[in-house]
């Protein structure tokens, strides 16, 4: 059976951020109506937006493994027995710490894409024929197989995409306030703010 592969994508397209989670794409228009993105200043801003983002998303997820969530919300499936007597403790998705440390941010052309490393996982079971990788470890905590329930740590619902982009808005609103008033000298409602 192919792994999904666990990725999340942050771009701009015009006005707006997108975050493509799994497949399922979410967008927010980020940039006042009025002015125009294709101002240098305006640009930098998404720049920064979409970095900010990647790194919100990115302790959101440590923190699902952290806390042995869903990044659908509610706990993950319980470790079998044999488990967690082998592991000595109940954490679900905590055993070496590898898993916490392999999420990653990689800046791709304008984008940003959040993944779990392609380091090779140090531990080694018995039986086990090759050495797997953080994201194909990753892989089956997430979807799960016959000997093991699924725990879907990775990922963003829309409502969780939607709670960042206010956070973005309210960080960035005052920065696009003074580009308008600074560089085109237009009253304009950024966010919450009327600018004038």
């Amino acid at each position: 059976r192919r792994l999904m592969s666990l990725e999340i994508k942050i771009s701009s397209t015009g006005k707006y951020l997108n975050v493509n989670s799994l497949g399922k794409n979410t967008n927010r228009q980020m940039i006042p109506k009025n002015l125009p993105e294709t101002n240098r200043k305006v640009q930098n801003v998404l720049v920064r937006m979409k970095k900010d983002l990647a790194e919100m998303i990115k302790a959101d997820i440590e923190n699902n493994i952290k806390r042995g969530v869903k990044y659908t919300g509610g706990k993950v499936a319980d470790l079998k027995k044999s488990t967690y007597e082998r592991k000595g403790f109940r954490r679900p998705l905590f055993e070496t710490g590898q898993l916490l440390k392999g999420v990653k941010i990689k800046k791709s052309g304008k984008n940003y894409i959040i993944s779990m490393s392609d380091t090779k996982y140090r531990k080694r079971y018995k039986g086990q024929k090759s050495t797997p990788t953080i994201a194909e470890v990753a892989g089956y905590l997430q979807a799960g197989n016959s000997n093991m329930r699924a725990r879907p740590f990775f990922g963003m619902t829309k409502s969780k995409s939607e709670l960042f982009f206010n956070k973005m808005s309210n960080k960035y609103g005052r920065v696009l306030a003074n580009i308008i008033v600074r560089d085109f000298k237009n009253p304009q409602t950024v966010g919450n703010m009327r600018v004038f």
